[in-house]
């Protein structure tokens, strides 16, 4: 099994999880084009027992996705760095890859929300690349 370990920029959040990823996706939605602050999020979709986390983290909860129903965007309260996202009752986490200290780590394999994508991303040519979630 393999470890990952990472944390925000200011290094008052750090976490470890301990579990191989469920996936490992890139999210084009315009939610997620929000809180990154550019085209699209990358992320590890991992069990939320897997994940410890050491830091005070901040939330920003509001419908998304495909449900509607709450997602919890948590972020590091110091230097705002998004750390994580969660929607209730899933047991799962989304953490963000560019949090990761090993970026290596990060394998994409889907690419989400394709067609809310700006047109100058060019896509990935070896995700399975989605027009909105999966159907």
């Amino acid at each position: 099994m393999t470890h990952y370990t990472g944390g925000c920029l200011c290094g008052a959040v750090r976490y470890s999880i301990d579990a191989e990823p469920i996936r490992q996706l890139l999210c084009n939605c315009v939610d997620c084009q929000k809180q990154t602050g550019t085209a699209f999020l990358s992320g590890l979709q991992v069990p939320s027992e897997a994940v410890s986390i050491i830091g005070a983290m901040s939330t920003f909860t509001m419908p998304g996705g495909q449900s509607g129903e709450p997602m919890h965007r948590r972020f590091c309260s110091k230097c705002g760095s998004p750390i994580l996202i969660e929607k209730d009752g899933t047991g799962r986490r989304l953490i963000m890859a560019g949090t990761l200290d090993d970026k290596s780590q990060f394998k994409p394999t889907v690419s989400l929300f394709c067609e809310q994508a700006p047109s100058w991303v060019v896509m990935p040519t070896d995700t399975e690349n989605l027009p909105r979630y999966y159907t």
